[in-house]
């Protein structure tokens, strides 16, 4: 459409680590209809200083050393975790431009991924 912005995609990580965590609720139960649903949702906070560059809300990223009190269903009492539910660190994360591919479900390829080309869009600063 003429006049329409793309907005920048970006990739977005927690530095030196692969894989990383959420905090999220899974719930399973029975509709009026007498079926069985499956939900779950992904928690979110205030932005940290990075993400603020792209969105007001980021996902809760939990410290692997937290896994095992998020996960412990033993536990019901709420504030137990709540300290959780705070942004992570943004110097732990990195900001990444990448290329516009990432913005359609038909291309899959690592090249969706890559850092964007242009001097305009190297990777985000840290942020003190």
């Amino acid at each position: 459409m003429p006049g329409q912005k793309n907005k920048q995609p970006y990739l977005i990580g927690v530095r030196d680590v692969p894989a990383f965590a959420f905090a999220g609720l899974w719930e399973h139960w029975t509709d009026p209809d007498g079926q069985r649903v499956d939900s779950c949702a992904i928690i979110t906070t205030e932005a940290n200083k990075l993400m603020q560059l792209i969105h007001n809300r980021m996902p809760v990223i939990l410290d692997p050393g937290d896994y095992g009190r998020w996960l412990d269903c033993a536990k019901h009492d709420p504030a137990a975790v709540a300290d959780l539910l705070t942004p992570f660190p943004a110097k732990k994360m990195q900001l990444t431009p990448v290329s516009t591919l990432v913005n359609s479900p038909r291309n899959e390829s690592p090249k969706c991924v890559e850092a964007a080309g242009s001097a305009n869009q190297a990777e985000a600063p840290r942020p003190s």
